[in-house]
């Protein structure tokens, strides 16, 4: 069943960087699908896989992907359950039920998909990584602002803007080991998407060397920014934080 497959993509990046709305614009080409955080590929041996499928797929970007596909969501998550599904049988049923057309499978998952780039790499010859970067002041304001509403206590959440550095700090020092280790991994700024959406669109064709269908008006420009709800964010910064921006061009 995997032979089917032209390309593997994983699309990664620190949390709160777009990566959930970059995986719902590519899966609506007819040649590609790409679910939201199912841990396809970190859960590939994983017998209970099929667990954090089911979880995943009441998110209503999974359910969004699979229905331009033609896949029934709860049809497809009961086989997984039926057979105790690991990471590699859920993707083997993704490719069977998904239509002929469809070439370009992964998975999407921030910081997790970023820490163990290497060894997807190596484990797959046809495997691709997008990385999605974002201005990291934007990235600390949506981690509280997220924080203060969402009811459930999630790792990246930080209730203080003070201690909101840490996770992006560190997704960009990966970033910053791998974005020249391997015309395999494309490193791309979620900003630019909102300002040129066809060339991000050319960018990904030739990335993935597959016709990537053009959505226009897709990415809207984000309700919040730091500099409204922080004005004086810069001066928390460490100088670390500050360098990695001035390295991306975030000014």
């Amino acid at each position: 069943m995997l032979d089917k497959v032209k390309t593997h993509l994983l699309i990664t990046g620190c949390v709160r960087s777009g990566t959930t709305a970059v995986c719902e614009f590519l899966s609506q080409s007819p040649t590609i699908i790409i679910p939201a955080e199912f841990g396809l590929y970190s859960e590939w041996d994983n017998p209970r896989n099929y667990m954090r499928v089911h979880t995943m797929m009441r998110a209503r970007v999974n359910n969004r992907i699979f229905y331009y596909k033609g896949i029934h969501g709860y049809s497809f998550v009961t086989r997984l359950e039926r057979i105790k599904a690991t990471g590699k049988q859920s993707l083997e049923y993704i490719i069977k039920y998904c239509p002929d057309e469809v070439e370009v499978f992964g998975d999407k998952l921030p910081l997790t998909y970023l820490d163990k780039a290497d060894k997807f790499l190596d484990m797959f010859s046809n495997l691709k990584i997008l990385i999605i970067i974002r201005d990291g002041r934007d990235v600390m304001e949506s981690q509280v602002r997220r924080a203060k509403t969402d009811k459930y206590d999630i790792f990246w959440h930080r209730k203080d803007i003070t201690l909101a550095e840490d996770i992006w700090l560190k997704a960009m020092k990966k970033v910053e080991k791998l974005k020249n280790e391997s015309n395999r991994i494309l490193v791309y700024r979620y900003e630019d998407l909102l300002t040129n959406l066809s060339y991000f669109r050319e960018c990904m064709s030739n990335f993935l060397e597959t016709d990537v269908k053009m959505i226009d008006d897709f990415f809207k420009k984000p309700e919040f920014s730091w500099r409204e709800e922080y004005p004086d964010l810069m001066n928390l910064l460490s100088d670390e934080f500050k360098s990695y921006l001035e390295r991306y061009d975030y000014e």
